[in-house]
């Protein structure tokens, strides 16, 4: 694994819409963390369109 920065232009407790600098080749699962408070979600990919992606927050 790797990191990479995006940006996250929706989010809600549920999920969030992201928007990355390339088109790239998402996993179907992975973990994100937002600067502003540090903590990890775990992410499961629901859509893609060029730069964007959709992702719903997998509970705990």
């Amino acid at each position: 694994g790797g990191s990479r920065r995006c940006r996250v232009f929706n989010i809600s407790e549920d999920g969030a819409g992201i928007e990355l600098s390339t088109k790239l080749h998402m996993p179907a699962t992975f973990k994100m963390m937002l600067e502003r408070d540090r903590i990890i979600r775990d992410c499961r990919l629901v859509w893609s369109s060029d730069t964007r992606i959709g992702v719903v927050f997998k509970a705990h």
